[in-house]
Formats: structure tokens, sequence, C-alpha cells
């Protein structure tokens, strides 16, 4: 892995444009999922900070709404140099306010949801039918990652099998992990990258049709569960 930094989001050229003017390929990744499902956690774990408060003002936007964590990672994939502008939601979800500019020019989303919370799990639907709605590149590269996996098998509301199991009837691989005890964390990040790679080298723009990508039909439009905890 490459070194990683905190920074606020600004705007970015085009994919074309950062394939063209430099050896590195610059990727945008959005993080999907209800509140307090650990997004922010999983970003700070690989970003080296062990806690949100702890965020030095000059690095990085207070967290907040409307105010997004933005992590510029670093990485080798595939023997290319990949940057991952890696975009967290701030909190904004909380208040339903998540609109179509969140999702404009991302190249891939993980969709998080916690094992020890069925609502979570339930609201998957959800989040992958906005992620279709309102993505500018409907082929987006998608994993579902179950946050929390270091939890005893008494504490989980949602099994692996399940997860797996929904994972694959709309197409996407599915991943777990834990912030708290730094599994697979860095692993799901490879492999989010890697998927976006290998759709940008058989075409160079993204809106083909591509594996690991949201196949929710139309009919499928789910309403959310929302609860106040």
């Amino acid at each position: 892995m490459g070194k990683f930094r905190c920074c606020i989001k600004g705007s970015e050229p085009s994919l074309e444009s950062k394939l063209t003017m430099s050896s590195t390929c610059v990727i945008n990744v959005v993080m999907l999922g209800d509140y307090s499902v650990g997004k922010t956690s999983v970003l700070c774990r690989l970003g080296g900070i062990k806690r949100p408060h702890n965020l030095h003002p000059e690095k990085i936007e207070p967290l907040g709404y409307a105010s997004p964590l933005t992590l510029k990672l670093n990485l080798t994939v595939r023997g290319k140099n990949v940057r991952i502008n890696l975009v967290d939601t701030g909190g904004q979800e909380k208040f339903r306010s998540l609109t179509a500019s969140y999702y404009r020019g991302a190249h891939g989303c993980l969709v998080l949801f916690d094992v020890t919370k069925e609502s979570t799990f339930n609201n998957l639907t959800y989040w992958l039918h906005d992620l279709k709605e309102y993505s500018t590149h409907p082929e987006i590269s998608t994993v579902i990652v179950g946050t929390k996996c270091h939890v005893t098998p008494e504490e989980r509301e949602v099994s692996h099998e399940r997860a797996v199991k929904f994972a694959e009837s709309v197409g996407l691989p599915y991943m777990e992990v834990s912030a708290e005890e730094n599994k697979n964390v860095t692993e799901v990040f490879e492999k989010l990258a890697d998927s976006i790679l290998e759709n940008l080298t058989k075409d160079s723009t993204p809106n083909m049709q591509q594996p690991n990508r949201v196949i929710l039909s139309k009919q499928q439009k789910p309403k959310k569960q929302w609860c106040s905890c």
C-alpha cells in the first residue's frame, strides 16, 4: 500500500484527461449505507486515524452535515499507480439529504451494512436503487460490505451466508470487514480498485456493461426502513 492522506474534496479533471496526462489513474469512490454502520470508522482505519475527533482541522473539514470526509489513497493495482479519492457521506444520510451531486463522477462504490443490525441490511436495496438512479456511471463497480465482522455469532443479526446470498442475487461481490480489529479494510479497497481498473482496461469509458455492477431492476424499488437509533 502507498501513503495515505486526508483532504477536503475538490474538483477533478475528467477521467480521460487523467489517464492521458499522467501515469497515475485517478478514480473516485463513494461509500453508502445507513447512519452509524461504520463508514467513517472504516475510512479512518484505512487512513491510520484512530478516532474522527482526533482529526486535525487543517487536514480535513469537521465531520457533520454537508461536510463529506475525503481520503486520498495511493496504491498499486495491476502494475498501475492508482489514486483513490474516497468520499464519506459526512453524516448526510442521517438527514436523508444525499443528492445526485454526491454520486456524480464516482467510478466505484462500497455499500455497507452492520452485521449486528438487521435493519441496515434490509436497507441495502434502498441504497443500491439510489446508486443506480443517481450514478453518472451506470455500470459503476460496486462491493457490498458487512462491518463489525469481529463480533460473535450470537451478536450477529445477519449471517455471512445470508449476506452472500443477497449479494449473489444482485450480482455483486461481498466482503466483511472490522475497523475495530483492522480486518480486510485494505483488502476491500484493493478489490474495488481492481474491479474498476478491469473495467477501464476493457474500454476507456465506464459506461459499458461490466461485472460487479448494480443490476437492481426498476420493479425492485424499495422503501427504506428508517430507525432513530
